[in-house]
């Protein structure tokens, strides 16, 4: 079972800083998970559209320019792929885009610098975010989230192509984990942070989890 840091989390340093990212490699961790927003010309490493919450200002990341995004130390998507060791499991939630052209030749431009391969996966609640993507033929593997227990699996719709189905452990039930699994695809649960949670999921026989305590994860891993 595969160990992914969540958003490069840790509680030492503020989240999604690069310092973060530094922390959750050396976690020992399978791979990371992080958020990007491509916004006004850049592509950003945060997960909410809001910088209250992590750093108690009241700024849209719409509000973002170099200078701001500097002082608030947020980490552009080619900055964290180039620090994050080629081996390492990546996967980059999509959240939003304000610029489908704009997003696209980043992601190009990131392809064409080595920086994607078939360690990298590129996941979205979005469906037209994952199209989009999926026009310009990246080396990536393809990933479909959902936490909604009523969603029709992609399976059945077949209108993406994806490789592995990223659910919520509100729904992840023996059931649907079963469900997902015949189709062929590998089924990856967020986000888990107790033992009680790793023990379940491994016993249901999911491929990967998300955490926030990447370090704990990996020792209880170990030694189970």
């Amino acid at each position: 079972m595969q160990i992914l840091a969540h958003r490069g989390a840790s509680k030492r340093v503020l989240e999604n800083s690069m310092e973060a990212f530094r922390s959750a490699i050396s976690s020992g961790c399978d791979g990371i998970e992080f958020d990007v927003h491509f916004c006004n010309g850049q592509a950003l490493i945060i997960h909410d559209t809001n910088l209250y919450r992590t750093h108690k200002v009241d700024v849209n990341i719409t509000e973002l320019n170099e200078t701001l995004r500097q002082q608030y130390q947020i980490p552009t998507l080619t900055q964290v792929m180039a620090l994050l060791p080629p081996d390492l499991i990546i996967n980059i939630e999509v959240k939003s885009c304000d610029d489908v052209l704009f997003m696209q030749e980043y992601m190009a431009k990131l392809s064409h610098l080595g920086l994607f391969s078939e360690h990298v996966v590129l996941s979205s609640f979005d469906k037209r975010l994952l199209e989009h993507l999926q026009c310009i033929k990246l080396p990536v593997k393809w990933g479909w989230l959902s936490e909604d227990r009523h969603q029709e699996l992609p399976s059945i719709r077949g209108d993406i192509i994806y490789d592995i189905v990223g659910i919520s452990s509100e729904i992840a039930t023996a059931q649907r984990i079963t469900t997902i699994k015949q189709t062929g695809k590998s089924v990856w649960v967020f986000t888990l942070d107790e033992p009680a949670q790793w023990e379940d999921m491994l016993q249901l026989g999911v491929d990967g989890y998300f955490t926030n305590t990447p370090h704990e994860a990996v020792h209880w891993f170990n030694s189970r």
